[in-house]
């Protein structure tokens, strides 16, 4: 019996209010402040996210942990195409919370496996990059 994954449930109304909060924080934050505060999450605080999840730092954990943290957007996908991985998130947020995404996750990837993230392409509602792990 597989073990469901770790999580947070929300329901529809709770996650439309969160979104209209998210879109009003991340319009109203400076470029700057937006990479610095993602700078620190993606590098610290991802960090110890999935070593409480997983409890080891290893290429799988993160991934689990990117399609975890990704499966609460409005569509997340990801494939591996036999060298690099590639991941799009689409997230009726903004275009800055696109800024602070690409730096979460190249510091949770350069913190955790050493590595750079390839930015692909960047929407006011969707991101896309990739890596090799």
């Amino acid at each position: 019996m597989s073990k469901p994954e770790p999580g947070i449930s929300l329901e529809k109304e709770q996650l439309r209010n969160y979104i209209l909060r998210l879109r009003e924080l991340f319009q109203t934050l400076d470029k700057d402040v937006l990479e610095r505060i993602a700078k620190h999450l993606g590098g610290a605080r991802a960090r110890e996210e999935i070593l409480s999840l997983f409890h080891r730092i290893t290429p799988q954990a993160v991934l689990r942990f990117i399609e975890l943290w990704g499966s609460h957007f409005d569509a997340f996908e990801h494939h591996y195409d036999g060298k690099k991985y590639f991941f799009t998130i689409l997230h009726d947020i903004n275009l800055n919370f696109c800024v602070f995404t690409r730096q979460y996750v190249s510091s949770m990837i350069e913190s955790t496996l050493a590595r750079t993230i390839q930015p692909e392409t960047a929407t006011p509602n969707s991101i896309s990059f990739s890596c090799e792990i």
